[in-house]
């Protein structure tokens, strides 16, 4: 399992979220954007690339500014 707060790739979805939390085998993922939620099969998860994880860091801080 990747450990809590970390950014992943779920293949399924084409998305990268972040580790927010377990349920049973699935991971529980927070979009950057929205900050909606999701659980992904844990081996659809690969590790964000640097740029994937940098996008979605200044993504995750943008919405949080506007909120």
């Amino acid at each position: 399992m990747p450990p809590i707060a970390t950014w992943m790739l779920d293949a399924e979805r084409g998305e990268v979220g972040e580790v927010v939390g377990y349920v049973v085998a699935r991971v529980r993922l927070r979009h950057p954007r929205s900050g909606g939620e999701w659980e992904a099969d844990a081996r659809c998860l690969w590790p964000a690339t640097s740029a994937e994880e940098l996008r979605a860091r200044v993504a995750a801080r943008n919405h949080r500014t506007r909120l």
